[in-house]
């Protein structure tokens, strides 16, 4: 799922094909993909990351206040999905990034970087 590394602001980032990560097809790259950066949280090293990741489309950036978070019961979701809250006439699903990748997926991401950045 990662497609290789690109540099953002001085810095080397993997860059993550989203439709591979979430077990989907790759995405298909048109005018309206975006690259988005996130924070990942790093237990090993007790540190925040940065990785880019690839969406078939960013519609808004919006900030929901956690008073506004509707717990989805646990049978019904994937463990990485907090909550969802609405926003205008939609139903938005906020996840929790740091657990979209695995303490093995941040390590092997790490060394990915270590290595080609060098």
């Amino acid at each position: 799922y990662i497609l290789g590394l690109i540099e953002h602001r001085d810095e080397v980032l993997p860059l993550i094909d989203t439709g591979l990560k979430f077990g989907q097809s790759s995405i298909t790259i048109h005018e309206q993909t975006c690259i988005v950066v996130i924070n990942v949280f790093n237990k090993a090293t007790n540190r925040t990351f940065h990785v880019a990741i690839v969406a078939d489309l960013v519609t808004d950036v919006i900030e929901v206040d956690s008073a506004e978070l509707q717990v989805i019961e646990s049978d019904y979701k994937p463990g990485y999905v907090i909550g969802a809250a609405k926003h205008e006439e939609s139903l938005v699903l906020m996840m929790n990034v740091n657990k979209v990748f695995s303490d093995t997926d941040v390590l092997m991401i790490n060394n990915l970087v270590k290595e080609k950045a060098h």
